[in-house]
């Protein structure tokens, strides 16, 4: 009699619980960012040694390949690295070590890009192409620009910064877009402190470490749009110290996982970043209530979502009981224009609302975009504001090598620029703001077509991350698609049928401020409402792919939705019988570490075992493996 593997038992406990976690997964609309650790195989010696005593559950193929795998861990002959350098000395550091560790090319060459190109005012898509032609093909191409603060941090110095290294990336893009041959291993981005959520780098920094906030956005849209290309993101702490210096030098010489993982280093550890359901992890019995006195500020408010967004407002009102206090709600914009006969019935509701409620509401022209504007509009209300909220928008859409420089300032200048006028003008005359909303995009996680509204809404981010770290009201909502307002509300025929079908369907009103309060009870700077579709998900997970850009997206979005995949259950339930460690920590490694163990590309993040201890804890896998057994002789 032939008794079931643990494999065996996983798949039938995986096939059991899948349904239930579908729905439950397809029930919630808020989702978060998290940041597992995730060491680099070169720490874990101890690992191998276990997965080669771990006999009947691995294949003899995986053993006797572990001691290749030892070799092909890093690039085995020194890189050609151009890189795109800082003044702040990250780039040059990392060079001084590439050299000791031999690992550095000869034809290497650092392009100081503050003094070189800034100052020089010195940047084209000419210059660009010219440092890429100047070798037949380099091996890596590495950004650590942004590490450089801008000249001040006056908001005006930031964008001026900001805007430059913007069109950088641009420029670079397109230049490989027309000479992909030019670069053979991948590319790789550096940022210091964008995914910081601590004090004290926020004080030390100040406003400047939001500089290179575009840039985890942006590039994830480069990998949609230059899937030949392997990218790789790495944010650092603020202060890089020599720990983190050696630490970043093996992860953008490595070979193996290259490109599948967006990693950052803080005190001393390696993260990976996984999107994951809010609930119930870090959502909290926390209820929104609207100021019930003062003023509240809604910017692109004649726009769809800057409406429904007041009648929310409305909704959530408390009546105060002096007649001589009032609320007010001012939706601004530049035109005061209401367009379009679902924003006409939505601005319709909100006057009927407003009355029953005994609340002001008015359309109020005024230009977030610009400096002046703000201050003037901020400062006269002062302390009687106390809420904002920052819809603002416009989109520029394109392929990338279609894109230019005027479309990305069209939108950077409504959402990014004015977010960061909207800030110094609310911490200067706003003494009782109770919060800021900010309107971001789940186009930071990449979206073909959208490379500047990727970055501009990744900006936004880190600005929220920055405020709330000082102690000010500050949050970010990434918007999926709203199903019943605004443009995709038109949709129709063929188009609306693979959206409703795709991984990330467009979600009711409902569903989306349902989303939107879980978020809110977090209390974290960011946070993502979407509806996802786990049927579709699946579907396109289970497709092998070894290129690093899918495998990136697949393992990114998957935390949420587990796949099948026997071969990793088998592997993964060898390593737990072995090490005796929590299921939690120990996948988190080891899934990210399978392709050093098995050349075979992994597709599953999180499995039932992991997403539901419950179940493991009480199943008995007796019971399966006699199933099993009775039905093979």
């Amino acid at each position: 009699m032939q008794v079931a593997t643990v494999a065996e038992w996983a798949e039938e406990l995986y096939d059991e619980n899948l349904p239930r976690i579908t729905e439950e997964v397809d029930s919630k609309f808020c989702c978060v960012t998290e940041w597992i650790e995730m060491p680099m195989p070169a720490r874990d010696e101890e690992l191998r040694r276990v997965l080669c005593r771990s006999g009947p559950f691995l294949r003899q193929e995986v053993i006797t390949g572990l001691e290749e795998a030892e070799e092909m861990k890093f690039s085995r002959s020194p890189l050609n690295i151009l890189c795109f350098g800082d003044a702040s000395g990250v780039g040059n550091e990392l060079f001084e070590i590439l050299k000791r560790r031999k690992m550095l090319g000869k034809s290497s060459k650092m392009i100081e890009v503050w003094t070189d190109l800034y100052k020089a005012d010195a940047l084209s898509v000419e210059t660009i192409a010219a440092y890429l032609s100047s070798v037949p093909a380099w091996d890596l191409i590495l950004v650590t620009a942004s590490a450089d603060p801008a000249e001040s941090n006056d908001p005006d110095d930031i964008i001026a910064w900001t805007d430059f290294l913007v069109k950088m990336m641009l420029y670079l893009s397109q230049a490989l877009l027309k000479k992909p041959e030019s670069i053979r291993k991948g590319l790789c981005v550096v940022t210091t402190g964008a995914f910081a959520n601590d004090e004290e780098s926020h004080t030390k920094a100040s406003l400047g470490i939001c500089v290179g906030g575009f840039m985890f956005g942006m590039l994830n849209t480069m990998r949609t749009e230059m899937s030949d290309i392997r990218m790789h993101y790495v944010d650092m702490e603020y202060q890089v110290d020599d720990l983190s210096l050696e630490s970043l030098a093996t992860e953008v010489t490595r070979n193996i996982g290259f490109g599948e993982n967006s990693v950052r280093f803080y005190q001393g550890a390696r993260y990976v970043a996984r999107q994951v359901q809010a609930e119930p992890r870090y959502s909290t019995d926390f209820k929104f209530k609207t100021p019930a006195t003062g003023v509240i500020a809604i910017g692109g408010g004649n726009g769809a979502l800057g409406l429904v967004m007041g009648k929310y407002l409305l909704e959530h009102v408390h009546s105060e009981d002096d007649p001589n206090k009032k609320l007010t709600l001012e939706f601004i914009s530049r035109s005061c224009r209401i367009s379009g006969d679902g924003n006409l019935k939505l601005w319709q509701d909100i006057q009927q609302l407003a009355q029953e409620k005994n609340v002001l509401v008015q359309q109020v022209s005024c230009d977030v975009a610009s400096r002046t504007a703000v201050e003037t509009f901020i400062a006269q209300h002062g302390s009687e504001l106390k809420g904002w909220i920052h819809s603002a928008g416009v989109l520029r859409d394109g392929l990338m090598i279609n894109q230019t420089a005027e479309k990305f300032e069209d939108v950077y200048r409504p959402k990014s620029w004015a977010a960061l006028y909207l800030s110094a003008a609310l911490d200067t005359h706003c003494p009782n703001l109770e919060f800021l909303w900010m309107f971001s995009s789940v186009a930071v996680f990449g979206n073909p077509g959208q490379s500047n509204y990727s970055g501009a809404n990744s900006f936004l981010d880190t600005l929220s991350r920055h405020r709330l770290a000082l102690g000010r009201p500050s949050t970010v909502m990434q918007w999926a698609g709203w199903g019943e307002v605004g443009m995709a509300s038109q949709l129709e025929g063929l188009a609306k049928k693979r959206m409703e079908e795709s991984h990330i369907p467009l979600f009711t009103n409902a569903q989306g401020l349902h989303g939107m309060d879980v978020g809110l009870s977090t209390g974290l700077p960011v946070f993502c409402v979407m509806r996802y579709n786990t049927a579709s998900f699946l579907k396109e997970i289970n497709k092998s792919s070894k290129n690093p850009n899918d495998i990136y997206f697949t393992r990114f979005w998957s935390a949420q939705a587990p796949a099948k995949a026997l071969d990793e259950l088998d592997l993964y339930e060898a390593v737990v019988n072995q090490f005796h460690k929590p299921k939690a920590i120990l996948y988190d490694f080891f899934i990210d570490h399978f392709d050093y163990f098995n050349p075979k590309p992994i597709h599953t993040i999180v499995v039932p075992s992991l997403a539901y201890d419950d179940d493991i804890e009480d199943a008995d896998p007796k019971k399966f493996k006699n199933k099993h057994a009775s039905k093979t002789k």
